[in-house]
C-alpha cells in the first residue's frame, strides 16, 4: 500500500492536472510524503500485529445509502447522537494512515486550529471540525486506493473511467475486489479498535451503488435508503459541483456540470435499484428526503421499528437535542425556486425519468 500513485491510471493514462492547480496538487502530495515516510509504517505495523486478526467486524451495522445531497449526513448525525452508535469521523477519513496515532495528538491540534480560524464547510453550512461525521470512500481516497470513487471528485475529467472501475466493474468476483476490501476492512477495524463498544453507522454515497458488496461483507446489515426529489436534487448537485470545483485538480466548466450530474447520478441510483434485491426486505427501509426534513423524529421512530434498532424512547432525548442544535438549513428556498423553472423540470424529466418513477413509488411516510 505504500507504493501507490497520487495519480492512478484508469484508462492506461495518468490524469492531467490543470496548470493553475499544480501548487494545490504539490501541497496535497506533501501531506502523503510526510505521513508515509514517518508515521504510517509504524501504525501499519501495529495494525498487522494487534488489530487485523484480533478485531472482529460487527455483525449488523447500520448502513445509510443515498446519493450526494440527499440528507444522508443529517441522518448520520442524528443516529450517532444516540450514544449507543458511532460513525467514522472526518479526521479518520482524512488521516486513515495514522488515525490511531493521531487520535489523541494531531486531531485535537487540528480542531484547535479550525476553531481559531473559524473555517466553514461550505456544503454543510457548518463550522468544520475533525469530529464531523465522515465517509468511508474519503478514507479509501486518502489511502490512495485506485478503486475509491471519490477520485472522480478531484479528477472530474476522468470520472467516467473511475465510475466504471470503482462501481460498475467492481463485484465480489472481480480481481480488484480483494484490494478494495482489504483497505475497507483495515480502515473499519482501526476505527473499531478505538471504539470497540459502539454500534457502527456507515455512510458513503458511492455505497448506494454497492449494496452487493456491503452484503458480501455484512450479511446481516441494516440499510436505510434515502432518496431526494429529483427536481430539488438537480440544483443542489449544481451547487455541489461549483463548491467542489475549488478543490479539484481539473477545472469543472459550467457547460460540463449537467453531464457530471446526470451521468453519475444514473450510475449510482440505477445500480441501487438494480441490485437492492440482494438485501433481505426486513433489513431495508426506504425513505424520502422530504419526510426526514419535515418530521425527522417520526422517520427515526419508523427506522427503529422496521430495523429493530432498540428502544426509540430511550434514544429520543438525544435525537431531540441534536435536532434543536442543528442549524443546517442549506439552500432550501433557493433550491425550490430553481427547480421550479420549466426548463429545469424538463431537463430533469428527460434525464431522470426512471428515477422520478422510483421516487414516486416510495411514497410519503
Amino acid at each position: 500500500m505504500f507504493n501507490r500513485s497520487l495519480r492512478p491510471k484508469w484508462n492506461a493514462k495518468k490524469p492531467v492536472i490543470d496548470k493553475d492547480r499544480k501548487i494545490a496538487y504539490l501541497l496535497w502530495c506533501s501531506r502523503f510524503v510526510i505521513i508515509r515516510l514517518f508515521f504510517a509504517p509504524l501504525e501499519y505495523f501495529f495494525y498487522k500485529l494487534f488489530i487485523k486478526d484480533q478485531i472482529k467486524l460487527p455483525s449488523s451495522p447500520v448502513i445509510i445509502l443515498g446519493h450526494h445531497r440527499s440528507g444522508t449526513t443529517f441522518l448520520q448525525g442524528l443516529l450517532i447522537a444516540n450514544p449507543e452508535y458511532k460513525s467514522v469521523r472526518l479526521f479518520d477519513t482524512l488521516f486513515p494512515d495514522i488515525m490511531i496515532l493521531g487520535n489523541k495528538t494531531l486531531r485535537p491540534v487540528l480542531n484547535f486550529l479550525l476553531k481559531i480560524f473559524n473555517i466553514e464547510m461550505e456544503l454543510h453550512k457548518k463550522r468544520m471540525h475533525m469530529d464531523f461525521p465522515g465517509e468511508e470512500d474519503v478514507a479509501l481516497l486518502s489511502l490512495l486506493n485506485p478503486l475509491a470513487y471519490n477520485w472522480g471528485h478531484i479528477y472530474p475529467d476522468n470520472i467516467d473511467e473511475i465510475a466504471r472501475t470503482s462501481i460498475v466493474d467492481l463485484t465480489p468476483n472481480s480481481p480488484n475486489f480483494k484490494s478494495w476490501k482489504e483497505d475497507y476492512l483495515m480502515f473499519l477495524k482501526k476505527f473499531l479498535f478505538l471504539y470497540p463498544e459502539k454500534c457502527l453507522v456507515l455512510k458513503s454515497p458511492p455505497s448506494v451503488a454497492r449494496p452487493h458488496l456491503m452484503q458480501e461483507i455484512f450479511p446481516r446489515a441494516k440499510y436505510i435508503f434515502l432518496m431526494r426529489d429529483p427536481y430539488t436534487l438537480y440544483p443542489s448537485m449544481i451547487n455541489f459541483w461549483k463548491i467542489s470545483n475549488k478543490f479539484t485538480f481539473q477545472e469543472v466548466k459550467d457547460e460540463n456540470i449537467d453531464q457530471l450530474i446526470f451521468g453519475q447520478s444514473n450510475i449510482l441510483l440505477e445500480n441501487y435499484i438494480h441490485l437492492k434485491n440482494c438485501i433481505p426486505p426486513e433489513n431495508l427501509i426506504e425513505i424520502r428526503h422530504s419526510d426526514l426534513q419535515t418530521d425527522p423524529l417520526r422517520v427515526l421512530e419508523a427506522i427503529h421499528a422496521k430495523l429493530e434498532l432498540g428502544d426509540f424512547k430511550k434514544a429520543l432525548p438525544h435525537y431531540e437535542q441534536y435536532i434543536a442544535l442543528d442549524k443546517g438549513v442549506g439552500i432550501r428556498k433557493k433550491t425550490g425556486e430553481f427547480s421550479a423553472l420549466p426548463e429545469n423540470r424538463k431537463k430533469v424529466e428527460y434525464h431522470w425519468g426512471k428515477l422520478i418513477e422510483y421516487y414516486n413509488s416510495i411514497g410519503p411516510m
